[in-house]
């Protein structure tokens, strides 16, 4: 993210999850409020920092009384331990000792510690305070030593600029400032008190284990304790663990229920159905779920955990129900699983655990039975969405490069137009006798999604074939690619649809206005009314041709 992209995110974004912090630091940050809001924004937080005075962070540290409710992000260096250290002071004409800094050092952590301290530290290079150069590397070292027992996290000295320092009082350098506030946003999901927590909500898919069951199957997910599955078994064994401490665990998860319910009742993974209160599997809105299940359990919603990889997803939850934490679990290796375990762990504390929280997954297991999945519309992503930077590239694959799209058509189960497989010869056969292939790859602020839709048309523009991965599933991509086939010189003539068992969120978009239905088991669309009524979902893309 550069400085103009982070300025139009930030002039584009309409507000979220509100989320007021303190960023505790000892020089000016005006860039990299920028980015902090920025990346926030993509996260669909409304981040709302608050600075420290230049010059006050010491003061601030040793107060006895401070707003414990309050959050609070500490972005540290070593003078912050050492006052001595920083470079704005000059260097001193009698080099103070290492054993005294240090002792000073471990005074403030211990201020610090008793804060119970969130953040990170950047282990910058000192002023040349010892004649001796061993001696001058062994306390920058044993100063990030105490950043690091106190629970912050170590970031690169790379980071540090001592130019920018020294000329705007800004010790980071400029283009590192998107990493450093990407680093710091973490901090903004994590629970402001330790414990209360009564009910931790899951996704499945890439969640509880690497892959999509609908669309990889049983054989294709992964959560054993090696490779792409090691952190799902790590995050298993965690949420057992929890389970055990009386923890409630609940599934919400757009799938079909029998497809949900396989990975916990084959008996491989950490956790089984057992181990869950309810699992709710449906292509509702997961706000609606959530709510359904802390009315029927009588539980506040402040009091419940939700996990899930999907932005989108965590975008509608926490619009729709302010009041509950999420968390994501990490798709990319720039996201901290190891932070994600820490403030779960938090969120759940307490010292006690009681032989009636050992049995409690049994006694709500109860409550729940039967509640059927809420129907109730969930919060509009309109305005998320259009932050999203999304690019529609539009390929012809009817001459070349056809092997992805054909490989959709066969491994797409929920966006599904009639569940039909087509090999590579009948496609060809479509293909030669005048039809065409259509594939899109969808890009957005996280990157590319590649080829995630195919179309299969023949030469009378019958759609024989329209999958979408499940992926990208609320999006909107289905309006907009259907809104460009209808704006295109080959006519559509209709959708040969068929309802199967997988293809639910199908069946809905062909219910939308704009589709009809005949009597030959086709379904035409209304060019003009189509685009007419969905112009605004159309309007969130970027389109492409490939």
């Amino acid at each position: 993210m550069n400085f103009l992209e982070a300025n139009r995110i930030v002039a584009s974004f309409t507000g979220g999850l509100a989320s007021p912090f303190l960023l505790a630091m000892s020089g000016t940050a005006d860039n990299l409020l920028l980015y902090i809001k920025a990346f926030s924004a993509k996260c669909a937080i409304d981040a709302q920092p608050k600075q420290l005075a230049f010059g006050t962070l010491s003061q601030h540290i040793s107060l006895n009384e401070w707003d414990k409710s309050s959050k609070e992000v500490f972005l540290l260096f070593p003078w912050d331990f050492a006052p001595a250290c920083d470079w704005r002071t000059g260097i001193a004409k009698k080099a103070p000792s290492s054993e005294v800094l240090l002792q000073k050092a471990q005074k403030i952590a211990q201020l610090l510690q008793n804060r119970n301290v969130k953040g990170v530290y950047i282990p910058a290079p000192i002023p040349p305070i010892h004649h001796d150069n061993i001696q001058q590397k062994q306390l920058e070292a044993q100063l990030t030593s105490i950043a690091a027992a106190i629970g912050l996290k170590i970031l690169s000295p790379n980071y540090f600029s001592l130019d920018s320092y020294l000329a705007t009082g800004t010790p980071i350098a400029a283009a590192y400032l998107p990493n450093v506030a990407e680093e710091l946003i973490g901090f903004l999901q994590e629970p402001t008190t330790i414990g209360g927590g009564k009910a931790l909500i899951t996704d499945m898919d890439n969640v509880l284990f690497a892959g999509v069951i609908g669309e990889d199957g049983l054989e294709g997910i992964r959560y054993n304790p090696e490779g792409v599955g090691f952190k799902h078994f790590i995050y298993q064994t965690l949420l057992k663990r929890l389970k055990e401490e009386g923890v409630l665990l609940i599934v919400v998860s757009r799938n079909d229920i029998d497809l949900a319910m396989t990975p916990l009742t084959n008996g491989e993974m950490v956790l089984k159905k057992s181990d869950f209160i309810h699992v709710s599997a449906s292509y509702e809105a997961k706000s609606a779920q959530i709510i359904s299940i802390a009315k029927q359990l009588n539980l506040g919603l402040d009091s419940f955990l939700f996990i899930d990889d999907n932005p989108l997803e965590l975008a509608e939850v926490s619009q729709a129900i302010p009041q509950i934490t999420c968390m994501k679990f990490p798709t990319s290796n720039k996201e901290s699983f190891e932070n994600l375990l820490r403030q779960i762990n938090q969120f759940f504390h307490r010292d006690i655990i009681s032989k009636e929280d050992k049995n409690r997954t049994q006694l709500y297991q109860k409550r729940l039975q039967g509640l059927a999945p809420s129907q109730v519309k969930g919060a509009d992503l309109t305005a998320f969405l259009s932050q999203q930077n999304m690019e529609l590239i539009i390929h012809d694959r009817s001459t070349k490069g056809s092997a992805r799209g054909i490989q959709l058509i066969n491994k797409t189960n929920q966006f599904n137009l009639n569940g039909r497989r087509f090999n590579e010869e009948e496609v060809g056969l479509i293909i030669s006798n005048g039809g065409r292939l259509i594939t899109a790859t969808l890009n957005d602020q996280s990157g590319s999604h590649g080829e995630i839709l195919s179309c299969l048309i023949t030469a009378k523009g019958v759609v024989e074939s329209l999958v979408i991965s499940c992926r990208v599933l609320q999006r909107h991509v289905e309006y907009a690619f259907v809104c460009w086939l209808c704006k295109q010189d080959f006519k559509i003539s209709a959708f040969s649809f068929k309802q199967t068992e997988r293809n639910e969120p199908l069946r809905k978009f062909i219910a939308v206005q704009g589709f009809v239905a005949d009597n030959n088991g086709l379904v035409k669309v209304d060019s003009a009314k189509f685009l007419q009524l969905h112009q605004e979902k159309l309007d969130l893309f970027s389109l492409q041709k490939g």
